[in-house]
């Protein structure tokens, strides 16, 4: 530990602070904005995008994003609530143009050989860090606001160059693996939809026809639909031994998970859809699990089609909500969706086509959790020393 100092982030940072864009200046297309919403828990979103026009991107140089900026929101809940929690940290993982909102902090080393910048991130990135910075925010429960100030305060245990690039390699790694399986699931994923539309939509596999005794029936006759309830009151943010039960909220990020309980709600494989928000957006759920408001659970009639089936037909519609001032997925109206429903041996032939894909993603899933884990237990340990890495090969 001689060789590690506990430094002030405003000694060895700068921080650069988006830009305040006025109503006006948003379009239907051109350069995407990073704003608040987009920075979500170690993940920055450029799918719900607004835009400014081209010549802003040369206007502004100095507010651009590019590959591996480190992002931090100055503006967001307490600390009660999580995922959208004031000082939470993302990094730019695309390539492209982009430029960045007000209320978004866009964090520097000012010397990297005095800070590695990968280092700087799994610092922010911890869940200390992102208390710290929650704690110190002034404004209300769901308005919380932070200033450089706040950041430029917090301390950093800093060792050697040498062991920030050796204690960065070790987690990047393990990042690096994770977004092999995603990418790895997604093309899976992929595969199941283009047997799915070949079966399903296009009918190629029974040279373009629909056969005759394939029925159009809607949901309430294939499934039972379950709205979510409130959050359980034995509650954790973390999976323990006592709360291993997932519970899904409406959200995207990590699929919804909002926490764990210890009694589960749905036992059986289930599709779920959001009811508000992101409107659509679906999961498939193979172990039991909590569904929360504004989550819509779908479980099937085992003898009539499965969960899988449902997923990817799902996928290929455009479910839309209602409401004039607020959209929102209603139950008695999302039940009369219309589904086409195979004969029985065609849907076992599909099915034994799809599982085994479907295996592979799961067993993606479970690795990424183990790995998850291990950067969790790993990541306090590597930050503070406790792990000496100065003679580990990379």
């Amino acid at each position: 530990m001689n060789e590690w100092r506990k430094v002030k982030l405003g000694e060895i940072i700068n921080i650069l602070n988006g830009y305040s864009f006025k109503k006006e200046d948003f379009s239907e297309y051109g350069i995407p904005v990073i704003k608040i919403k987009n920075i979500k828990s170690l993940i920055v979103d450029t799918e719900d995008v607004q835009f400014v026009n081209e010549n802003f991107y040369e206007a502004k140089k100095k507010y651009r994003v590019n590959y591996k900026d480190i992002l931090l929101s100055m503006t967001g809940s307490h600390i009660s609530q999580i995922n959208s929690v004031v000082g939470r940290v993302a990094r730019m993982k695309k390539i492209g143009k982009y430029l960045l909102n007000q209320r978004v902090a866009k964090l520097v080393s000012k010397d990297k050989k005095i800070l590695n910048e990968d280092f700087l991130y799994y610092f922010l990135s911890q869940e200390e860090t992102t208390y710290q910075l929650a704690l110190s925010a002034g404004g209300s429960a769901n308005q919380a606001n932070i200033g450089n100030n706040n950041i430029y305060e917090l301390i950093i245990n800093l060792p050697s160059i040498f062991l920030q690039e050796k204690i960065a390699k070790i987690l990047s790694d393990i990042d690096e693996k994770i977004e092999l399986n995603n990418k790895i699931n997604n093309n899976l994923e992929e595969q199941a939809q283009l047997i799915f539309k070949n079966y399903f939509i296009t009918f190629n596999h029974f040279l373009g026809l629909k056969p005759s005794n394939w029925r159009n029936l809607t949901l309430e006759k294939i499934a039972t639909l379950i709205a979510g309830g409130d959050k359980p009151k034995n509650f954790s943010n973390l999976k323990t031994k006592k709360f291993n039960i997932p519970i899904f909220s409406n959200g995207i990020i990590n699929d919804g998970l909002y926490g764990y309980t210890d009694i589960p709600k749905i036992l059986n494989e289930s599709v779920t859809v959001s009811a508000r928000g992101t409107i659509g957006f679906i999961c498939l759920r193979e172990e039991p699990y909590v569904p929360i408001v504004r989550l819509i659970s779908i479980i099937p009639q085992k003898n009539i089609i499965s969960a899988k089936y449902i997923y990817l037909w799902l996928k290929t519609i455009n479910i839309q909500g209602t409401g004039s001032t607020q959209q929102q997925l209603t139950i008695p109206e999302f039940k009369k969706t219309k589904i086409l429903v195979p004969d029985e041996k065609i849907m076992k032939e599909f099915t034994n086509l799809i599982n085994p894909l479907f295996e592979k993603i799961k067993n993606n899933q479970i690795e990424n959790e183990k790995l998850t884990n291990l950067k969790n237990c790993l990541l306090p340990k590597l930050m503070n020393g406790e792990i000496d890495v100065k003679n580990i090969e990379l």
